[in-house]
């Protein structure tokens, strides 16, 4: 039996029965009001705000000791013993890997949603980063290929770019003629006619949430700072304020 806290203040919590065995992964909440819990039964679920299952895994080999939402509320992962996962927010597997870690009892993200830390059984501390993110538009295919490379292909012409940065790559987005790419530093922003030299400009905030892009600009949206409006030669165009 589960707890849901209500977001009133007066409310009592909502009571769902989720599985019937000893649960070892607490549940943790989704951007997408979505939970998953893991259990001695040896399986992951997801769960929306109701108690209604919206999926749940194969039984593993072990019992699932930990799960945890990226903070942008599309990828969470799990852990078991010398197991790591990385799931989508509907629960469908992207990534298994085997470190030699023994159970990993906790796993928190890093705030842009790039990186997760476990605690584990062996008395280590693992690293994970998230790779092989994939945008494509019309003939173009950009690919994080590692935390700070992006590959780049062009399948009409058979070109090729590999894009190095000095940081670990936060956010992209490709469409309009342009890549805009932002690392936890700065912000660059590439023509697919041009991809040696980017208009690079420093950033302000800590964590970008989204980049959108227009036929004339880009939106940039900070947790912290929240809308900044860009044009593509890199010039702060304004920043819109909003109550809430």
């Amino acid at each position: 039996l589960l707890l849901l806290p209500s977001l009133h203040r007066f409310s009592t919590p909502t009571p769902f029965h989720s599985q019937p065995f000893l649960h070892t992964g607490a549940p943790f909440l989704s951007l997408h009001l979505s939970f998953t819990t893991g259990a001695e039964d040896r399986k992951y679920k997801v769960w929306d705000a109701y108690g209604r299952l919206l999926f749940s895994s194969q039984p593993h080999h072990y019992p699932i000791m930990s799960c945890s939402w990226a903070p942008n509320g599309q990828l969470f992962a799990v852990g078991a013993f010398n197991t790591l996962r990385l799931c989508d927010k509907t629960g469908w597997c992207h990534s298994l890997d085997k470190p030699n870690s023994g159970s990993i009892y906790s796993l928190r993200w890093s705030r842009d949603s790039t990186q997760v830390a476990g605690g584990c059984g062996n008395g280590h501390v693992i690293f994970a980063g998230v790779v092989n993110h994939t945008l494509e538009w019309r003939n173009f295919v950009v690919t994080i290929i590692e935390d700070k490379c992006i590959f780049v292909e062009d399948v009409v012409n058979g070109l090729t770019e590999q894009l190095d940065f000095r940081d670990r790559v936060v956010k992209m987005n490709l469409g309009w003629n342009h890549l805009v790419v932002t690392t936890s530093t700065q912000c660059h922003v590439y023509t697919t006619t041009n991809w040696t030299t980017p208009v690079i400009f420093d950033l302000k905030g800590t964590t970008t949430s989204a980049i959108v892009l227009a036929k004339k600009g880009f939106l940039i949206i900070d947790s912290v700072l929240g809308l900044s409006i860009y044009s593509y030669e890199g010039r702060l165009v304004c920043s819109p304020k909003y109550n809430g």
